[in-house]
């Protein structure tokens, strides 16, 4: 929609690269007495994001995070016949609670492996997960450490993790688009789990 004064338009364009126009508000006669105002705009080309699985604590049912606990947390991008792992760079994923990017968090150590099985979230409660095993196709495996994650969280939240909470984490990738899989239409990728802030001991 472009707007100028009182005088509004909307279009659509379609564009494979960022393209500039020249948008032109005509005169006309009368008492309004538009004149010609040119309006120059860059459309950038939109890219959808491709839906992946993603696994927290592959293998296990819920998957649970003990904020006072040391240690690393699992997770793993799971890969098909349709994604090769090694295609995604590294360097370009990061996590999100409730639309927060948690902000300067990365993985103490990362591996190609065949760790898990895709599940497809439903109810998004403690019990969505699956603890079915390898599959035959190669993951790629991160590790974070519990108490930056943890850190991570609460600043991303504002607040304090509550126990037997269940957050579901998202997470946004890129494919290297140096890697054969590269292209210009499917490069972002999206993906998301459960995670169950374990309740304290009684």
């Amino acid at each position: 929609r472009v707007t100028f004064g009182c005088k509004s338009t909307t279009f659509s364009l379609s564009v494979q690269e960022p393209t500039k126009f020249t948008y032109i508000f005509s005169r006309r006669t009368g008492a309004s007495r538009w004149y010609d105002v040119a309006v120059d705009l860059t459309v950038q080309p939109g890219a959808e994001a491709r839906t992946i699985p993603v696994d927290i604590k592959p293998g296990s049912c819920p998957n649970p995070l003990n904020p006072r606990r040391a240690g690393v947390l699992p997770l793993a991008i799971l890969g098909s016949d349709a994604l090769q792992v090694s295609s995604i760079d590294v360097d370009s994923i990061r996590l999100a609670v409730n639309g927060n990017v948690l902000e300067n968090l990365v993985p103490l150590r990362v591996s190609v492996e065949d760790v898990g099985t895709p599940h497809i979230l439903t109810s998004r409660d403690r019990l969505d997960c699956t603890v079915a095993g390898p599959d035959g196709f190669e993951d790629l495996a991160l590790k974070y450490a519990n108490r930056e994650l943890t850190l991570a969280l609460e600043e991303a939240l504002g607040r304090a993790l509550v126990r037997a909470e269940t957050l579901t984490i998202s997470l946004r990738a890129e494919i290297n688009t140096d890697h054969p899989d590269g292209n210009t239409c499917s490069n972002i990728l999206e993906g998301e789990d459960v995670i169950w802030v374990t309740p304290r001991r009684k």
